[in-house]
């Protein structure tokens, strides 16, 4: 991780967006360049599990002519969301959670707001993260993709990114006739699940295949900080991709 870190701020657009941008986020910039070095070039971006704008903000300065509708379910971290994307008009944010059903959910919050989520912790993310601890829960609004998206315009090609903390299925669940309007799946994915009701990466990549998409690019990868072993990965699927993944 060090190195990764090291080698990137060599790069003098990394220091620049590192004290430029409202929210950086090192490891949102690495995936969002990778992905246009690998080609890809969205004109919508769903941005599932947006936090406090990390990711959005990044793909907003690399992919400048995409429009981004970024969901974050967590009011107070919403709030973050909105303020930070707020110069960035091509952005649009969403208080709601994607699911696979409409309705209300209860939400685990957590001392670090990126990984607080509609499913409880497994002893194994207690393992390796002992000081993000979950603080309460709340009642969020939950939605599907398939619904939201029913009236609007979605121009393609679409990226769908998922990082909601275990419940990536269950969004590609309700995507419903949704999803053939999405080209990519940005997805982050457990090797063993970090929360109750996760799917680990081989179920999940199984998932995707079963969907008509295909692996086309490992974008990024997390190390648990106990023993530094991987324990996530960002994968990039493509529908119908005949590529070599990368």
């Amino acid at each position: 991780m060090l190195q990764k870190m090291l080698s990137a701020f060599e790069a003098p657009t990394t220091v620049v967006a590192a004290l430029a941008w409202p929210k950086f986020s090192l490891s949102s910039l690495l995936i969002a360049t990778r992905l246009r070095r690998r080609g890809i070039r969205p004109t919508t971006i769903i941005d599932a599990g947006a936090n406090e704008g990390q990711f959005a903000i990044a793909m907003a300065h690399v992919f400048p002519d995409a429009t981004i509708h970024s969901f974050e379910p967590d009011p107070k971290t919403y709030r973050r969301l909105a303020r930070n994307v707020r110069r960035y008009s091509r952005v649009h944010t969403h208080e709601l959670a994607l699911g696979d059903r409409r309705g209300e959910s209860q939400f685990h919050v957590n001392t670090d707001a990126q990984v607080s989520s509609l499913l409880p912790a497994s002893e194994e993310r207690k393992r390796a993260f002992p000081n993000a601890r979950t603080t309460g829960t709340i009642v969020v609004k939950t939605d599907t993709l398939s619904r939201f998206f029913a009236d609007l315009d979605v121009a393609q090609p679409v990226l769908l990114k998922l990082d909601v903390q275990g419940y990536e299925h269950r969004i590609l669940e309700g995507a419903g006739g949704f999803l053939p309007k999405v080209d990519y799946v940005l997805t982050e994915t457990a090797i063993r699940p970090l929360y109750v009701g996760e799917v680990p990466c081989g179920h999940m990549t199984g998932i995707l295949e079963n969907l008509g998409f295909s692996l086309d690019l490992v974008a990024d990868w997390h190390h648990s900080p106990r023993d530094g072993t991987v324990i996530e990965l960002d994968l990039l699927f493509a529908r119908g991709s005949d590529r070599e993944p990368r």
